[in-house]
């Protein structure tokens, strides 16, 4: 994947000007209906961005990009702000945005569109933004951030208590997409991108081998294995966890976001998986081969990895 301005850069930038100047609203009648809400869990630099464009692209379906609200349900503490109307306002206000300011945004002539080595999330013809009738899922797409708030979980299980006290407080189920990324294509990258190496994350540098200080691979594989990873297995303990494989969807778009729509739970059109399959890379990005990575950082990730079969049973380690 094209390398994409963080949400810093896009504020600088002034994409969001109009947007905070406009206010959109989901009526109690539709809040009242949905039936879901959906957030992510997992690694950064895993095909989470573009899984929640996709979804977010879905008549019925409503998930925004990176709003964190985890982070803003702690800060807001016991107050009017934790009820369905406001929190679902919030989440379909930042899709909205993105679609017509963001990284969603198909509007030519932004000063998104002019940013250097901007990746274009908009899906054509789609509902992202918006939703047609009614909204059937919602939900937020923040998947490493989510499971950065949960470190520690797999050693303490009250940290995922504010799962349980969404789910309580507004009333309506939670389920979890997990999107997953070959463990050393994504170390490599997390380790690239902390070295600043963002040319090799661009995929712009052809050569093997072109991190060689194996204090940032060690620094990620320890941020990895015991901070995301052991949060993604105490979110499974306790919740439905939908799987998706970021390999797949990038072989197959079409199939494979009709089966993740499945396991959500929603119907998905032709047109709809015709139009999101357009937008997908279909090259995949093998950044391992630009780290050097020595054999016993191979068989640590390696030995960790045993005792979580959803990845170690997906990938050949």
């Amino acid at each position: 994947p094209v390398s994409r301005p963080t949400a810093g850069a896009l504020a600088r930038a002034g994409i969001y000007a109009n947007a905070r100047r406009q206010q959109w609203d989901v009526t109690d009648q539709v809040s009242t209906g949905v039936e879901k809400l959906v957030l992510f869990v997992g690694y950064p630099r895993s095909c989470h961005s573009l899984v929640g464009s996709l979804l977010d692209a879905h008549p019925h379906m409503v998930i925004s990009h990176e709003y964190d609200l985890i982070k803003h349900w702690k800060l807001w503490a016991p107050s009017q702000r934790r009820n369905r109307t406001f929190v679902f306002n919030e989440i379909f206000n930042i899709s909205r945005t993105q679609a017509l300011y963001g990284l969603r945004s198909a509007v030519a002539g932004t000063r998104l569109a002019k940013l250097r080595n901007a990746y274009s999330y908009g899906v054509p013809n789609q509902w992202q933004g918006n939703y047609k009738n009614f909204i059937q899922i919602i939900g937020d797409k923040h998947g490493g951030r989510t499971s950065k708030h949960l470190s520690g979980a797999g050693r303490d299980q009250t940290q995922i208590s504010v799962f349980e006290d969404i789910a309580r407080t507004l009333n309506i189920p939670l389920v979890f997409v997990h999107v997953m990324r070959h463990p050393y294509d994504n170390i490599a990258t997390m380790a690239l991108k902390q070295n600043s190496d963002r040319q090799v994350v661009n995929g712009t540098i052809k050569q093997a081998g072109s991190l060689s200080d194996q204090r940032f691979l060690q620094k990620m594989i320890d941020v990895y294995c015991e901070k995301l990873v052991k949060s993604v297995a105490a979110v499974r303990r306790k919740y439905l966890v939908v799987d998706v494989k970021c390999e797949e969807l990038v072989h197959d778009p079409v199939k494979t976001l009709q089966k993740l729509c499945k396991d959500l739970g929603i119907a998905c059109s032709d047109p709809y998986l015709t139009d999101c399959s357009t937008i997908v890379n279909h090259k995949p990005s093998i950044t391992r081969h630009f780290v050097k990575w020595p054999p016993s950082l191979k068989t640590q990730v390696k030995n960790f990895l045993r005792d979580y079969p959803f990845l170690s049973s997906r990938y050949d380690l």
